[in-house]
């Protein structure tokens, strides 16, 4: 089976019932200039929308990164030098990708006739100052065995009570109890954030 999108509460659900040996999930947009991918034929990794080695990982080290996102401005935080901080292993954090127009796999070619959305999905001085990645909006987390998962879209995780909450984990623990469950979060009177919903 292949897909994009596959939840991890229903992942090993759908190999049992469907005796699918291999699930291949990937992680990939249609005007993005990056993608994640993960062929997985047992529990381990599995959820997981990449794989990346030892040896892979390091070559693409500064070419798929995540950083760690401010939870109000859900902007990259940014040190004392203006560049944006990585986020660490299994931090959720948003992916980055290097734009290199020079190489037809790494370039950024924008929306046609769409100035300023191609202006948001640029982020400029990442690693090294003048530097440019594609923003991707979503918000990802991997782990020490280089398995990337995705974690939420930015803009769909709420704060409470101090505290950020990520749609998706809220529906994956839901989705153990009931077939289906959507999670939001919605402004309550006199109250600061955002309570699930």
């Amino acid at each position: 089976a292949y897909g994009n999108g596959c939840r991890p509460d229903v992942w090993e659900k759908f190999r049992e019932r469907f005796g699918v040996r291999v699930i291949s999930e990937f992680f990939a947009s249609s005007e993005g200039n990056g993608s994640l991918f993960n062929y997985n034929g047992n529990s381990f990794g599995a959820g997981a929308v990449g794989k990346e080695g030892l040896i892979v990982g390091s070559f693409q080290s500064k070419k798929q990164v995540l950083l760690r996102v401010d939870p109000l401005t859900e902007e990259p935080a940014r040190d004392e030098r203006g560049l944006c901080i990585r986020a660490g292993t299994n931090e959720p954090g948003e992916l980055v990708i290097l734009i290199d127009n020079s190489s037809p796999y790494q370039a950024f070619a924008g929306y046609y006739n769409n100035t300023s959305a191609t202006e948001k999905k640029i982020l400029r001085s990442v690693l090294a100052p003048g530097d440019t990645y594609f923003r991707t909006g979503d918000l990802l987390r991997r782990d020490a065995d280089g398995h990337w998962y995705f974690a939420d879209r930015l803009g769909d995780t709420f704060r409470w009570k101090s505290e950020n909450v990520a749609t998706t984990s809220v529906a994956e623990v839901l989705g153990e109890i009931v077939k289906e469950a959507n999670v939001y979060g919605v402004t309550v009177p006199s109250h600061e954030g955002r309570a699930g919903c």
